[in-house]
């Protein structure tokens, strides 16, 4: 397995990824709601992976394709640095798998390549939450090292260390 960051100019299968994840499901999303033009959205999102033109409260965030072989299984996000509401609710990382992926250790393969460009980039401890039901995405996390701190407003946070890989 591994990630490939987000491009400008994507292939086919990423943009049909994009539009399948659209709003998503328990809190991940692509923010396509005001999407006319794909080239325009990628061309924000690397933007928004060098912290050109941010919004405010928004921080960088880097996303990654998950490739198994030269399957699209997923897409990852990840933030060097939190607000106060991704300190609530988002986390340092947020990942999303394509249903016919789910179950077979891709989420939790790709969380250790992500924890991973963490630590490469200094971070010593990174927060990943989920919804309360989010059963599949809590044992990801778990078999991660993940701790759990505590639940806020229904998500639950957890801490884990990036040098535990």
């Amino acid at each position: 397995m591994h990630l490939r960051e987000l491009e400008v100019s994507e292939t086919p299968d990423v943009i049909k990824l994009i539009k399948e994840i659209g709003q998503g499901e328990n809190g991940f999303a692509m923010a396509l709601e005001k999407i006319t033009d794909m080239k325009a959205y990628l061309t924000l999102r690397k933007e928004e992976s060098l912290g050109i033109n941010l919004k405010p409260n928004r921080v960088p965030q880097t996303v990654y394709w998950i490739y198994e072989k030269n399957k699209l299984a997923g897409v990852i996000k990840i933030r060097k640095e939190l607000t106060l509401y991704l300190l609530e609710h988002g986390g340092h990382i947020g990942y999303y798998i394509r249903k016919k992926y789910r179950q077979k250790g891709y989420a939790t393969q790709a969380l250790k390549l992500a924890l991973q460009i963490l630590q490469d980039n200094g971070t010593k401890r990174a927060l990943i939450t989920c919804d309360v039901d989010n059963i599949g995405s809590e044992k990801v996390i778990l078999n991660n090292g993940g701790i759990l701190e505590d639940i806020r407003d229904n998500t639950k946070r957890f801490w884990i260390k990036t040098d535990i890989n």
